[in-house]
């Protein structure tokens, strides 16, 4: 229509998208089914210290309560009382991961595990669904929080 080209891609940069789209996927796909799993960051470093812990608070409505109990799974000795002050990052992962326990089939009684490695790692392990958490990754403070545990 008055003298407006059909054309508003031109035929090269189409070609070159559709190139683009076509090495991508084989690309994706070569990658995908040739790659060796990755192994956790846990599995080349020597254990250095290891404690299980357990979480007093047991029921959905005491979640809500501002207060924590980290507890020695061995002994029952409280290794943490952690209020609402003190003790937030790792209130917020053991609620978390206590209340999705509760809030399914799973055994809430099995404890979790913290680790310390000889890369300098620190971890949580879910020993119910193994699940772990590299606490180094949420920075310094964090990691020296959950060092305190052992």
């Amino acid at each position: 229509m008055y003298g407006l080209k059909n054309d508003v891609i031109p035929d090269w940069a189409a070609a070159a998208g559709g190139i683009l789209i076509v090495a991508v996927l084989v690309f994706t796909t070569v990658f995908t089914m040739t790659r060796e799993p990755l192994a956790p960051f846990t599995e080349s470093a020597a254990v250095v210290d290891s404690r299980d812990i357990t979480v007093a608070r047991q029921s959905l409505a005491e979640f809500e309560t501002k207060t924590l109990a980290v507890l020695d799974a061995e002994d029952g000795s409280t290794i943490a009382v952690l209020n609402e002050q003190e003790g937030g990052f790792i209130r917020s992962v053991l609620r978390a991961l206590s209340r999705g326990r509760l809030q399914s089939t799973l055994d809430r009684d099995v404890p979790f595990r913290v680790t310390s490695y000889a890369n300098g790692r620190i971890a949580l392990i879910d020993l119910e669904t193994g699940r772990v958490i590299d606490i180094k990754a949420f920075g310094p403070k964090q990691a020296e929080a959950f060092a305190a545990l052992l």
